[in-house]
């Protein structure tokens, strides 16, 4: 299964197949068709993510190169929460926002990590906790939450550039942990890229720790002439 958004992006979201040898097998017969498929769509790249050995020997032989990994972090909803984090400008999102979160989100992240609308909507639906934070009317930070074995997962955080170093993200994950906490999460757990280490030192400082379990992503580059001549997936304004 991969999905393009209108980023000109896709991810490769599920490879399932018999153990060896049916994994090859399927792959030789599926990777080109998958290719020839997404050309036409004038994507720039195809993304994935896998623990898998056998998948990433996949990825690899046909193309797909290492680009950097993602790593798990959790936390107790147990822990004392902090008192320094100023939650009043945080109000629930609502879809009315998507049109000032999505900006947000692509000069939060850079690809293949931003969302479109598309995704930020399904996002939405499927959150137990979303919420933005606001400087005066303009959406400054966001976050999204969902559920998750034992707790919940942020599946989405962010802060406006101009606007890091004030406490909004710090506002923002004190938010959702009462919010767990009420819920009776007994944790928390968020992905996060393994070079982002301002994030790294945030989640840290609210009691989060690292799992141990890092995720490889892998990236396969489209020839600039296998790009077919429209772009069903105009960038979304």
């Amino acid at each position: 299964m991969v999905s393009p958004d209108r980023l000109g992006v896709a991810w490769l979201h599920l490879f399932a197949a018999s153990a060896p040898p049916g994994r090859r097998m399927a792959w030789n017969e599926l990777w080109p068709q998958v290719k020839s498929i997404l050309s036409d769509k004038k994507l720039s790249s195809i993304w994935a993510m896998t623990a898998h050995t056998w998948l990433i020997e996949l990825l690899l032989e046909n193309g797909f190169s290492g680009h950097g990994r993602v790593i798990a972090f959790s936390r107790k909803a147990v822990p004392p929460l902090p008192e320094d984090a100023d939650e009043s400008s945080i109000a629930p999102m609502t879809e009315a926002d998507l049109p000032s979160v999505e900006p947000l989100d692509h000069l939060a992240f850079i690809p293949p990590w931003q969302m479109d609308t598309d995704a930020l909507r399904e996002t939405l639906d499927r959150s137990l906790l979303a919420v933005v934070h606001r400087t005066g009317t303009r959406v400054t930070g966001y976050l999204m939450a969902g559920a998750a074995p034992q707790g919940m997962h942020i599946t989405r955080v962010a802060v406006h550039p101009e606007h890091q170093r004030q406490g909004i993200g710090r506002a923002l994950l004190v938010r959702l942990l009462r919010f767990g906490r009420r819920r009776g999460a007994l944790r928390i757990t968020v992905n996060t890229q393994s070079d982002n280490m301002r994030s790294r030192r945030l989640y840290r400082s609210l009691g989060f720790s690292e799992l141990g379990e890092t995720y490889p992503v892998f990236r396969y580059d489209f020839p600039t002439d296998d790009r077919g001549p429209s772009d069903p997936f105009p960038t979304a304004s």
